[in-house]
């Protein structure tokens, strides 16, 4: 019997709405999507789910997106990481970049089709 496993992905937002609306738009594109509202738990999630891709807002308290990409591409480093934000702070991106991490920051205004493309479940 074939596995069928389906594209595991971690969306992040403080804001529920937004992290459960991108999650339900990746379930409708066929993702095994959860969804997680802080750094912290975003962590806790992806060590026991190790998904193919996480989706996380830029500018969160706690652990923002930046430090918990960093964390996941050294403790995951399979996992295609996305960063949202409405007001892209490409300087935050740039010190990322210079510590030899790369990672695709977007507009949160971004299609799911276009999101799901982007994290490689398409």
């Amino acid at each position: 019997m074939a596995s069928t496993e389906r594209f595991k992905v971690v969306v992040v937002d403080d804001e529920r709405a937004i992290a459960d609306k991108f999650c339900d738009q990746l379930r409708d594109l066929g993702c095994e999507a959860y969804s997680a509202y802080d750094g912290e738990s975003a962590l806790m999630l992806c060590r026991s789910q190790r998904p193919g891709a996480v989706v996380s807002d830029l500018c969160m308290p706690g652990i923002n997106g930046l430090e918990l990409a960093v964390v996941i591409k050294e403790q995951l480093p399979g996992c295609k990481v996305v960063l949202l934000s409405h007001s892209c702070s490409m300087a935050m991106i740039d010190q990322a970049r210079q510590s030899g991490y790369d990672f695709d920051l977007l507009d949160k205004a971004i299609q799911p089709g276009e999101l799901a493309a982007t994290i490689g479940a398409l």
